[in-house]
């Protein structure tokens, strides 16, 4: 019976240690595209986020429809701006 109990605490722990040695020994570098690192998307990222928040507040009472409304097209504005300057920016290319 003492061996039996022996046994299954050394394969407990050598499962535990197979599981958690990735988690406590690999580097952990994150994965950014191309569109991640650039300041318009996540300036776009970030006003459609806001949109969406906008929204959720709307819904749920927190907001006067005039704020609201003002919020939104102030956010909608800034949104399609950055959009317009990304693609000016952008080279034009022709497939």
């Amino acid at each position: 019976m003492g061996m039996m109990i022996t046994f299954i605490v050394l394969l407990l722990s050598v499962t535990i240690g197979v599981i958690a040695y990735p988690l406590f020994f690999q580097k952990v570098t994150p994965h950014l595209s191309e569109k991640q690192t650039s300041k318009d998307f996540n300036e776009q990222d970030a006003l459609l986020s806001a949109l969406s928040e906008l929204e959720e507040e709307y819904q749920m009472g927190r907001l006067s429809e005039d704020d609201y409304k003002r919020l939104k097209l102030h956010f909608q504005r800034r949104y399609l701006k950055t959009k317009r300057s990304q693609k000016e920016e952008a080279p034009e290319t022709n497939a």
